[in-house]
């Protein structure tokens, strides 16, 4: 996803916030009209858009998958379409919101979350939790923040991890969540391999690495102008893109491994990837297979590594730019880009989904 910085002074703020009330209960958003928001946004403030504001045409910004039936695709405007049969059909579900859905995690096949950022009423950046517990059909409102939040990454049905201005830590069934640190400058993708190690990117400011579960951040430097997605397999191996700004000389995409949990990342783009391309997602299945997705103007390209980046191989162009890629296996993925679903079971074909 592409990051929307949090001011630096409100992250100085949540800093001393943080070590006053590490432990936080959130409150569903079904709860009495007294409800407060312990994250900062004024209660009510879910940031909708009135009928004006409203943009008629889907963008999707992210997908997950639990496996190769449920499968979650969330975008501008609050939308919502989640698949249970492998995506033979797609249903448009119910939002609790109306603000721009950029990221969402499965945390069980039952459980997924989706993360919303939208400018604050008051100023600065506000965010949304959402979550569902039927595997992506009905959805309801957790809380909401004045900060920005821009990933949600879950290791299992009942841990895992919130990122953006600040990093928070979710357990139970998402009603404790413990605010970890202040990200130190704002995080746009975060992926931990378990509870102790994770890593973080925050666009020009580069990668960073948690062996704490969060609580401190080591930076393992920068490798392009800007990153733009990171996907770790385990505590070694991992992947990032990244790549120059698009406003900026149309140089190469940069598709950066590590097999040594960081301390070094290599770029593996060596021609592969026509410049003027920038792959903004990446998404690794195992040490051999990892698709990484993007655009070149208004088209959008399909990428793969079938042998740990010794090549890349372009798997289609579609007539959509892409912004997100998911996979559960080797063979089975998908990505989304505008109102458009694709995607692969056999790791070759690429297919739209109606």
């Amino acid at each position: 996803m592409n990051l929307v910085s949090g001011l630096r002074a409100r992250a100085a703020l949540m800093l001393i916030l943080g070590f006053l009330m590490t432990v936080v209960i959130l409150l569903p958003s079904s709860a009495a009209a007294g409800e407060r928001s312990i994250l900062g946004a004024p209660a009510g403030d879910d940031g909708r858009r009135g009928p004006q504001e409203a943009r008629a045409t889907v963008v999707f910004r992210a997908v997950a998958a639990a496996n190769a039936q449920r499968a979650c695709a969330v975008g501008n405007d609050g939308v919502i379409y989640s698949t249970l049969n492998g995506g033979k059909t797609w249903r448009k579900r119910v939002s609790p919101v109306s603000s721009d859905l950029v990221d969402v995690c499965y945390a069980s096949p039952s459980r997924v979350w989706a993360v919303s950022t939208y400018p604050h009423t008051a100023g600065g950046m506000a965010c949304a939790v959402i979550y569902s517990t039927d595997g992506g059909r009905k959805w309801q409102l957790f809380t909401r923040g004045h900060m920005s939040l821009l990933s949600v990454d879950f290791l299992s049905r009942y841990y895992g991890f919130v990122g953006g201005d600040a990093v928070y830590r979710i357990t139970g069934a998402g009603n404790a969540w413990t605010w970890v640190a202040t990200a130190p400058t704002g995080f746009a993708t975060i992926d931990f391999v378990d509870r102790s190690r994770g890593w973080a990117i925050a666009g020009i400011e580069g990668v960073f690495r948690t062996d704490t579960g969060g609580r401190t951040w080591q930076s393992q430097g920068n490798y392009a102008p800007e990153l733009w997605d990171l996907s770790m397999l385990d505590r070694s191996y991992g992947w990032i893109t990244g790549g120059p700004h698009e406003s900026s000389d149309p140089l190469r995409t940069a598709l950066l491994r590590t097999r040594n949990g960081g301390r070094t990342w290599v770029d593996t783009n060596r021609g592969f990837v026509k410049n003027g391309r920038y792959l903004y997602a990446i998404a690794c299945a195992n040490r051999s297979v990892t698709w990484a997705v993007g655009r070149g103007g208004s088209r959008g390209y399909i990428y793969k590594t079938g042998n740990g980046g010794r090549t890349w191989k372009l798997q289609r162009s579609v007539p959509v730019a892409l912004d997100d890629v998911c996979c559960v296996s080797r063979k089975i993925a998908w990505t989304v880009g505008g109102k458009r679903i694709y995607k692969t079971t056999n790791g070759t074909r690429w297919f739209r989904q109606k």
